[in-house]
Protein backbone atom coordinates (compact mmCIF):
# COMPACT_ATOMS: atom_id res chain seq x y z
CA UNK A 1 0.00 0.00 0.00
CA UNK A 2 3.15 2.27 0.95
CA UNK A 3 4.05 1.81 -2.70
CA UNK A 4 0.39 3.39 -4.01
CA UNK A 5 0.82 6.47 -2.40
CA UNK A 6 4.06 7.13 -2.73
CA UNK A 7 2.98 6.09 -6.40
CA UNK A 8 -0.08 8.51 -6.76
CA UNK A 9 0.08 9.63 -10.89
CA UNK A 10 -2.75 7.99 -12.67
CA UNK A 11 -5.53 5.29 -11.99
CA UNK A 12 -2.85 3.14 -14.07
CA UNK A 13 -0.59 3.07 -11.47
CA UNK A 14 -3.65 1.91 -8.79
CA UNK A 15 -4.71 -1.00 -11.57
CA UNK A 16 -1.24 -2.56 -11.85
CA UNK A 17 0.23 -1.94 -7.74
CA UNK A 18 -3.28 -3.08 -6.18
CA UNK A 19 -5.80 -4.50 -8.48
CA UNK A 20 -4.16 -7.04 -10.50
CA UNK A 21 -1.99 -8.07 -8.31
CA UNK A 22 -4.87 -8.53 -5.17
CA UNK A 23 -7.35 -9.41 -7.63
CA UNK A 24 -6.05 -11.18 -10.64
CA UNK A 25 -3.35 -13.12 -12.21
CA UNK A 26 -2.21 -10.87 -14.98
CA UNK A 27 -3.33 -8.00 -16.92
CA UNK A 28 -5.20 -9.37 -19.89
CA UNK A 29 -7.74 -11.05 -17.18
CA UNK A 30 -8.14 -7.89 -15.57
CA UNK A 31 -9.59 -5.94 -19.17
CA UNK A 32 -11.02 -9.09 -19.38
CA UNK A 33 -13.10 -9.13 -16.29
CA UNK A 34 -13.78 -5.74 -15.62
CA UNK A 35 -14.21 -4.26 -19.32
CA UNK A 36 -18.01 -4.13 -20.75
CA UNK A 37 -17.27 -5.05 -24.12
CA UNK A 38 -19.06 -7.65 -25.68
CA UNK A 39 -21.01 -8.05 -22.01
CA UNK A 40 -23.95 -5.83 -22.97
CA UNK A 41 -26.47 -8.33 -24.48
CA UNK A 42 -26.30 -10.50 -21.45
CA UNK A 43 -28.08 -8.05 -19.44
CA UNK A 44 -31.42 -9.32 -18.49
CA UNK A 45 -32.96 -6.72 -16.11
CA UNK A 46 -33.61 -2.83 -17.18
CA UNK A 47 -30.47 -0.60 -16.72
CA UNK A 48 -29.13 2.29 -17.37
CA UNK A 49 -25.89 3.37 -17.96
CA UNK A 50 -25.13 6.79 -17.16
CA UNK A 51 -22.26 8.89 -18.43
CA UNK A 52 -20.80 12.31 -19.32
CA UNK A 53 -19.22 13.62 -22.16
CA UNK A 54 -15.85 15.73 -20.28
CA UNK A 55 -15.46 12.05 -18.07
CA UNK A 56 -11.82 12.30 -17.47
CA UNK A 57 -11.17 9.13 -17.36
CA UNK A 58 -13.52 7.18 -19.97
CA UNK A 59 -13.86 8.64 -23.32
CA UNK A 60 -17.11 9.10 -25.01
CA UNK A 61 -16.40 7.21 -28.15
CA UNK A 62 -14.99 3.76 -25.70
CA UNK A 63 -18.78 3.55 -24.94
CA UNK A 64 -19.93 0.61 -27.01
CA UNK A 65 -23.18 2.40 -28.46
CA UNK A 66 -24.17 -0.02 -31.05
CA UNK A 67 -24.60 -2.77 -28.05
CA UNK A 68 -26.01 -0.27 -26.09
CA UNK A 69 -28.99 0.05 -28.99
CA UNK A 70 -29.18 -3.78 -29.29
CA UNK A 71 -30.87 -4.73 -25.90
CA UNK A 72 -33.94 -3.17 -25.11
CA UNK A 73 -33.37 -3.69 -21.21
CA UNK A 74 -30.56 -0.90 -21.68
CA UNK A 75 -30.58 2.90 -21.49
CA UNK A 76 -27.57 4.45 -21.76
CA UNK A 77 -27.64 8.31 -20.83
CA UNK A 78 -25.28 10.90 -21.42
CA UNK A 79 -24.83 14.34 -20.20
CA UNK A 80 -22.51 17.19 -21.40
CA UNK A 81 -20.94 17.82 -17.90
CA UNK A 82 -20.16 15.31 -14.90
CA UNK A 83 -16.87 14.44 -14.47
CA UNK A 84 -15.79 10.82 -13.17
CA UNK A 85 -18.02 9.50 -10.36
CA UNK A 86 -19.57 13.02 -10.08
Amino acid sequence: MQKLFENRHSLLDIDKNVMIPTFYENVDEYIENTSMMGKIHKIQIPTMFLACHDDPIIRPDLYPFKEFEGNQNVIAAFTKRGGHVG
